[in-house]
């Protein structure tokens, strides 16, 4: 099973899951210890990571494979307050849990970290950096997912793109597709949604040009599949276009402002992979 991604497997018995693994699926109870800790069983779509009892007509999930992330030891954290906490995300880190593996991201380690319950409100595509916000309790949570859904949220992200990006608001249209690269049109059609920046400014950089964009909707990989429709690729994005080679994704979200409990509270990334002054706007 060492080159399967992931089986299915029909149960006819009752049993207990490492039972099952272990004479079923063959499985090494070493291997099998990996696994629930990377959260790699699912039993009827829903994630296990401890011991239990599979029944006569369960359908087992099993990922043999999950997918690696480098998390670094210490993850910055750059505001918090009573209810919110907001980290400087790393690139190649995975904002929450992915399919096959629970430990490896974000939201995960700042907890064990600080020993302490987050609630996820937004996220990050993995390969973005920057301001992550966490809420402390779920009152919190749900207020500013509240904001979100109302767009009353403001973020700043900035890119490098190897071709100078037009200046202006941008809607267009991608398809709710669970593959990337996600498509993107400039007419809706059945199964797509609206995707909305607004690119504030663009300067030229040593790379290549910087830009300052506003997002105004949060889908997912939307500024990569909006800057790649409108013919200017981020830089060390090969999947949607990029042809110069670049240590990551040039991408980060370098500020976030939101209303909670009548104040506002609005912060910038401490250490921004672009500078915020430009040599030259246009």
């Amino acid at each position: 099973m060492s080159d399967v991604n992931y089986s299915h497997f029909q149960i006819t018995t009752s049993i207990s899951l490492t039972e099952y693994l272990l004479h079923h699926v063959g499985l090494s109870r070493s291997r099998t210890q990996t696994l629930f800790e990377f959260g790699a069983f699912f039993i009827d779509g829903v994630r296990t990571r401890a011991e239990t009892d599979l029944a006569s007509g369960n359908v087992l999930r099993v990922h043999f494979n999950p997918k690696r992330y480098s998390v670094p030891a210490t993850i910055a954290v750059v505001f918090e307050d009573a209810d919110f906490l907001v980290i400087d995300k790393p690139p190649g880190v995975p904002t929450h849990p992915t399919l096959d593996n629970y430990l490896e991201n974000a939201w995960f380690h700042v907890q064990v970290e600080r020993k302490q319950k987050l609630y996820v409100t937004h996220r990050l595509d993995i390969g973005t950096q920057g301001l992550l916000v966490f809420a402390k309790n779920p009152e919190a949570q749900a207020s500013l997912n509240r904001e979100l859904r109302k767009r009353r949220v403001t973020k700043i992200y900035r890119a490098i793109t190897e071709v100078a990006p037009p200046v202006g608001r941008f809607e267009h249209h991608m398809l709710i597709d669970p593959r990337p690269p996600k498509p993107v049109s400039a007419t809706a059609s059945e199964g797509s949604c609206n995707a909305i920046l607004d690119i504030k400014k663009v300067w030229s950089v040593p790379e290549g040009f910087a830009c300052e964009i506003e997002l105004e909707t949060g889908r997912t990989h939307q500024i990569r599949a909006q800057l790649a429709f409108l013919g200017c690729p981020i830089l060390g994005d090969k999947l949607y276009g990029s042809k110069t080679v670049h240590e990551r994704l040039a991408l980060e979200c370098c500020f976030i402002s939101f209303a909670h409990r009548s104040r506002t509270i609005g912060i910038y990334r401490p250490t921004p992979l672009v500078a915020p002054h430009s040599t030259k706007d246009s």
